[in-house]
């Protein structure tokens, strides 16, 4: 008897083993295709994929990581009601030190685009004309969108946007479950989502929703995309029993690449502001994922742990690759192939460094 229990619990560790391994796998491959997305090596040679790229496939990647945080940080959750106090400080620390990291690039683009900045700012107070008070107030506020907004550069606003996310979602469910704000994150979602389907608004609803885009430029934040993948994780790890496909999880993947595809012919010749929410994608980041749960592992001798690590670095270090790569002049398939091995190198280097002193 005890040997089938023990039988039993070591299905159940690899059946776990697997999930986590192709999640990472998915993951990696993600910070892989980001690196591509914001190098845009396309641009100027193949605009249809560069297309593809930069307005489609680079548009789950961030999806999914919010989805996968959510669903797993439920589940640890589950085991230990205390594990987000840790998670907080482990990820507030990366983030913080990420950002001094990448402070000078930003004291760098904020020079070399000094007069650009300076002509929104002042279109910005001479539109809305605020009372002499709030000039002071500026500067705070711009340190405020910084940290809790927009990341000091590009790709780690993402960090804030998680934290937040994950926070909400947690107390929310304490308190209230989570059916509510399911609702109220979708509809979040869709007003995020207006930046890409910007053409297809009437020009009232347009000059309404101006009034925040002339302020915040982007609904690339926690509030308006985060919350809502974060909250789909979390509530899809809450009732996983209960959860049942009509149709096969593969030939659902399917359908969904399809339905993201119609939706990328769509967007394709309106007028957008940006491209960072696309409601195709909703569908397609939860066939992705269980898709990779359900399969068998792809490569089980891997160490889920170390992709994790890969695929966390490769995203962190990979802003300040492209800007050597860009200040060397590389382009097309060239350019990927020497910010990819850059990327690793220093990924490995990181990631071994930090093996190393945990172990010490």
């Amino acid at each position: 008897m005890k040997e089938i229990f023990m039988n039993s619990q070591q299905t159940k560790s690899n059946q776990l083993h697997t999930n986590y391994t192709n999640i990472s796998l998915v993951k990696l491959i993600m910070s892989l295709i980001i690196v591509v997305f914001h190098l845009r090596p396309f641009h100027n040679i193949y605009p249809n994929l560069d297309y593809f790229i930069n307005s489609g496939l680079g548009r789950i990647c961030v999806p999914f990581f919010f989805f996968t945080s959510g669903y797993f940080i439920a589940q640890k959750e589950e085991i230990n009601p205390h594990y987000l106090l840790n998670y907080n400080k482990s990820n507030t620390k990366t983030y913080l030190i990420w950002s001094c990291i990448y402070l000078p690039l930003l004291i760098s683009f904020c020079s070399d685009n000094y007069y650009l900045i300076e002509s929104n700012v002042q279109s910005l107070f001479y539109t809305y004309n605020p009372p002499l008070i709030v000039y002071p107030l500026a500067l705070i506020i711009i340190v405020f969108i910084l940290i809790l907004y927009s990341g000091v550069y590009y790709h780690l606003w993402f960090y804030p946007a998680l934290i937040l996310s994950i926070n909400i979602v947690s107390k929310w469910n304490k308190k209230y479950g989570l059916s509510h704000l399911m609702f109220l994150s979708f509809i979040l979602l869709l007003f995020g989502a207006t930046e890409t389907y910007w053409g297809f608004l009437s020009p009232s609803v347009q000059s309404l929703l101006s009034n925040y885009y002339n302020v915040f430029f982007t609904t690339r934040n926690f509030l308006f995309f985060g919350l809502f993948y974060v909250c789909f994780g979390y509530t899809c790890y809450q009732k996983r029993h209960q959860l049942k496909v009509i149709v096969s999880l593969k030939h659902s993947l399917i359908l969904s690449i399809i339905l993201f595809l119609f939706d990328l012919i769509l967007i394709k010749n309106s007028k957008r502001l940006n491209s960072n929410i696309l409601l195709s994608v909703i569908p397609f980041t939860y066939y992705i994922f269980f898709v990779a749960m359900k399969s068998k592992p792809l490569l089980s001798h891997i160490d889920s742990k170390m992709i994790s690590s890969y695929s966390k670095y490769i995203y962190l270090i990979h802003p300040f690759v492209i800007f050597l790569v860009k200040t060397v002049q590389f382009d097309g398939w060239y350019s990927i192939i020497v910010a990819y091995s850059i990327c690793l190198l220093l990924t490995r280097t990181i990631v071994t460094f930090n093996h190393s002193y945990k172990y010490k």
